[in-house]
């Protein structure tokens, strides 16, 4: 017999990858467990209800986001602002990361209109994100990393908003433009990682 938390993890791999493949929409307690290979009861056997499971889900997500984008930003090198705008923004908006990006929105979506999970889920990938990013700076400790982290959490989430529904010329504009201002800022007296 698997012990409970083992399968309860490998369930998470199968529910996350059904949510990042197909949205949030197609996250029925019944969907979810189709896709992990499980029966309703079992799903509430490892998770207490549909609001802890889509949680878990989600957090795996997010967490299985951050291991891909290690090996672009490996967490002991420090890189300029522009540099992470550019990889990242060539990141998300590429496959596989795109799918990662167009469930943010979707997420965010839904905690805007305040709907639990969401609103909580949202609040700790933002938070943990940002983290990540302010980790990666190569910009002294302080203030100014924390809110250079800030902004480009919301730019590189702003451009997946925007490959979500325009692409294109819009999203490639406002990138160089970014880049431009912030290597301006902040590119000349940075070592490159």
């Amino acid at each position: 017999m698997v012990p409970k938390q083992i399968q309860r993890e490998r369930v998470l791999a199968k529910t996350a990858a059904h949510v990042l493949q197909h949205g949030l929409s197609h996250a029925s307690l019944r969907q979810l467990a189709a896709a992990a290979g499980v029966s309703d009861r079992m799903l509430l056997y490892y998770f207490d209800d549909k609001t802890e499971l889509i949680a878990a889900t989600l957090t795996r997500v997010a967490l299985d986001m951050q291991v891909r984008l290690a090996e672009v930003f490996p967490s002991d090198a420090r890189f300029r602002p522009g540099d992470i705008t550019a990889r990242a923004a060539d990141l998300t908006s590429a496959p596989p990361l795109r799918a990662y990006m167009h469930l943010w929105v979707e997420i965010t979506a839904l905690a805007a209109r305040g709907q639990a999970p969401y609103v909580v889920v949202a609040e700790e990938i933002a938070k943990g994100f940002h983290a990540w990013i302010d980790a990666r700076l190569a910009i002294e400790d302080g203030e100014e990393r924390r809110q250079v982290a800030a902004m480009l959490l919301v730019f590189i989430d702003g451009l997946s908003l925007l490959d979500t529904f325009a692409g294109g010329d819009i999203a490639t504009d406002a990138r160089q433009a970014m880049i431009r201002l912030l290597d301006a800022q902040h590119g000349k007296d940075i070592p490159d990682a």
